[in-house]
């Protein structure tokens, strides 16, 4: 039962309420953004759209876990390192923005470990009779699951579960998950049909809860909404980032699901072949606007198998990215790999893509293609590669594969997104391709 609040008489008494009320959860969330503990729980998983408030929900929680001393120890994972400080700790919605100033978490950057101040417990009386040590968090990237082997923990927040690169992290921390009376996982990510999405819907033990975008929209930009909900509503795309649909294979598209994750490589320190040959593809937007195209920067490669087995390595694309910035991103990527060259599409500013690219560093070798052919036609023979089990994945690319499954041939290209991602792909790819036969798809400046 919420106790009713005093009425405040003093300005000290009228701000502790105010700070009150800012920081209590219960007075402020949607039903389907908490979840009790006193129900039997192993798994939460709050699948709902982008800027639904999932990331508050599971900031929430784990605030509720520590000033309640449900548990000592824990884990925070998320897709990067970076996303794991911006996004759940110091993001809008984050931990350190959920956490009354009075028992604010401080994190330890070298350990990645954040720490809450030690917790009192009172007796009816208001006096301290306990001081008991405050929660801990380790913070994990998905990038690295090798960090998984050894620690134990009593719960653990895995967010963006569906973007994590290398699933074998998942899988990883299900062993870490394993101390004390009741070991919980929360679970917060835009949905996905992936082969690990589809397996954690089946788990025991799971409470799902969805949500849409336009739940929470009187907390969004404006802008965002313009740029990102007007773009996207009713497109597929949308109705699996807004309304959090999981959506099957788009029967017309040129790709399914199934082949990319049967050629997933789901470890990294799964170890890579000797390579042939390296490509950076650079598929380069227009403009540099928040509603610009993105510009499509992946990496491919081709082993020495015959028939050649062909491998994307990297998605480096970016988005409302200057000239300048891409370029210098491009350099990075080519260099990171010890690639042999970039490709560029220069259909919309002819030798755009080698002037910029050679203005950060004129050694970098750069070939321009021109599209002389639909995008489908150019993609087909990379589609058919990846169902022949000859197109492998270092890893989950989210927003890459979204591209591949959902790009349909029957439709004009006019009435899609611009799939900038396979475009990058296709074009290094098809340069891979060029030793076991002529190029078809375009022609090389």
């Amino acid at each position: 039962m919420t106790r009713m609040l005093d009425f405040p008489h003093t300005r000290e008494e009228r701000a502790a309420l105010l700070q009150e009320i800012k920081y209590r959860w219960s007075m402020h969330r949607r039903p389907e953004q908490h979840v009790s503990d006193d129900v039997d729980w192993t798994y939460w998983f709050y699948c709902a759209g982008r800027g639904s408030g999932k990331t508050r929900a599971g900031a929430e929680k784990v605030r509720e876990w520590a000033e309640k001393g449900v548990y000592k120890y824990i884990a925070l994972i998320a897709p990067t390192y970076d996303d794991v400080e911006t996004v759940m700790l110091e993001g809008p919605s984050g931990i350190y923005n959920v956490c009354p100033p009075n028992n604010m978490p401080m994190y330890n950057k070298s350990s990645h470990i954040l720490q809450w101040p030690d917790r009192k417990v009172y007796n009816e009386d208001g006096d301290v009779i306990a001081v008991r040590p405050g929660m801990k968090a380790k913070c994990y990237s998905a990038e690295k699951p090798e960090k998984f082997r050894g620690p134990n923990f009593e719960a653990a927040w895995a967010d963006e579960l569906a973007a994590w690169r290398f699933p074998h992290a998942w899988e990883l921390l299900q062993f870490c998950v394993r101390v004390g009376p009741a070991p919980r996982v929360i679970i917060t990510s835009t949905p996905r049909a992936t082969k690990l999405v589809k397996e954690v819907l089946t788990y025991e033990g799971l409470v799902v809860t969805t949500g849409t975008t336009y739940d929470n929209v009187k907390n969004l930009s404006p802008i965002f909404y313009k740029r990102v909900i007007t773009k996207f509503e009713n497109t597929r795309l949308g109705r699996q980032e807004i309304n959090a649909e999981i959506l099957d294979d788009n029967p017309n598209a040129l790709w399914e699901m199934d082949w990319i994750d049967a050629n997933r490589i789901n470890v990294p320190e799964h170890r890579l072949p000797e390579f042939e040959r390296i490509v950076v593809g650079v598929d380069p937007a227009v403009t540099a606007k928040e509603t610009s195209d993105e510009t499509g920067i992946v990496v491919c490669a081709r082993d020495y198998s015959d028939p050649p087995v062909y491998y994307t390595l990297e998605d480096a694309t970016m988005t409302a990215a200057t000239p300048e910035e891409w370029g210098a991103k491009v350099v990075e990527v080519f260099n990171k790999w010890k690639a042999d060259e970039v490709v560029g599409e220069g259909n919309n500013g002819g030798d755009m893509v080698r002037a910029i690219i050679h203005n950060e560093d004129p050694d970098v070798p750069v070939e321009i293609v021109f599209a002389t052919r639909g995008k489908t036609k150019r993609a087909e023979p990379v589609a058919q590669l990846a169902q022949q089990k000859r197109d492998r994945h270092w890893g989950m690319f989210s927003l890459l594969e979204a591209q591949q499954i959902d790009w349909n041939p029957q439709l004009k290209e006019e009435e899609q997104d611009s799939p900038d991602r396979m475009d990058a792909k296709v074009w290094a790819t098809t340069r891979l391709m060029e030793i076991e036969g002529p190029m078809t798809i375009g022609r090389v400046a």
